[in-house]
């Protein structure tokens, strides 16, 4: 299958084999154990501007690539243009409520995404737009590319294959502001202390219990005081620094798949310390989500986990 894509676009897809390459052994090894049971849906998270490509070509490119994903009557493939960060978490809620909704749901699915802004065209792009961060102008975006893959099942279904290194993951809470974020007046965090809040009282997790947050935001100044008045005291016990980072000041702008990002590192922080962690998905002018990481055990109300 041959593609003819910007180099953006080709920069994103080499991100996206290699996330896809390092995932495909483990993830053939499940299946293996599994048997016929259980069944392999992917669900491919792409920016918005490709939507002028031809997403079957996408699919069938895929395909070509890895053996695993070869037999469309075995896997379900999904390509999915999003517009931003907080859609695309939109779109990892309704494959968690469907998870939750189907009694003895056995599906396993690869949630992928990947994005490239740091080509020269790109680039050239955000500095005519007045968007691309410099010495002079620090209050603006700095290019990035990553890519991300979470493999998602059910919380029976994960404890009957017993996959090691699992999580939980809550429902997405999400809201948009009044107004951007940069549109003048004093930054206030309501709304994220009111996704938190109704998040948490739904979970039923105490805010002493979080001793993380991931935030998607970079080194804006206002998107990070909006998320740190956001936390507020319910969140004195955490340090701003070490325990709230700014995903976007290392990786740069990953939108849409930023909140994944943070979500994986919510995850590698959860094994780690076995407590839960905050993601905030902030790096929109104005869509704004929430979602909560937690060990598998003990476990709370929540049914879908990430491996």
């Amino acid at each position: 299958c041959q593609l003819s894509f910007s180099e953006q676009a080709m920069r994103a897809l080499s991100l996206l084999e290699s996330v896809v390459e390092a995932s495909h052994d483990r993830l053939q090894g499940i299946l293996e154990q599994a048997g016929e049971s259980v069944r392999l849906r992917l669900v491919w998270i792409v920016p918005p501007g490709w939507c002028a490509f031809d997403l079957s070509a996408l699919k069938a490119w895929l395909q070509t690539r890895f053996s695993l994903l070869a037999d469309p009557n075995t896997v379900e493939i999904s390509v999915i243009p999003v517009a931003n960060e907080v859609d695309a978490l939109r779109s990892l809620d309704e494959i968690i409520l469907h998870g939750n909704r189907q009694s003895g749901h056995r599906a396993l699915t690869l949630l992928l995404g990947s994005v490239s802004s740091v080509d020269e065209l790109t680039v050239e792009e955000w500095a005519n737009t007045k968007r691309l961060f410099s010495a002079q102008h620090q209050q603006r975006q700095i290019p990035g590319e990553g890519a991300v893959a979470l493999l998602l099942a059910s919380s029976p279904l994960v404890a009957g294959l017993e996959l090691a290194d699992s999580i939980l993951i809550s429902r997405l809470s999400a809201a948009s502001r009044d107004k951007p974020v940069d549109a003048g007046g004093r930054v206030t965090g309501k709304l994220i202390d009111q996704l938190i809040t109704g998040l948490l009282d739904v979970t039923g997790i105490a805010p002493s219990s979080i001793k993380s947050v991931m935030l998607t935001t970079d080194h804006r100044a206002n998107y990070l005081a909006e998320a740190l008045e956001g936390l507020g005291q319910s969140f004195e016990h955490l340090d701003p620094i070490k325990d709230c980072p700014a995903i976007g000041a290392t990786v740069g702008e990953l939108s849409p798949i930023s909140g994944f990002v943070a979500l994986a590192c919510a995850r590698a922080r959860v094994l780690a310390t076995g407590e839960s962690a905050l993601c905030i998905s902030n790096q929109h002018p104005r869509d704004r989500g929430v979602l909560v990481a937690m060990p598998m055990s003990p476990q709370p109300v929540i049914e879908t986990s990430s491996n």
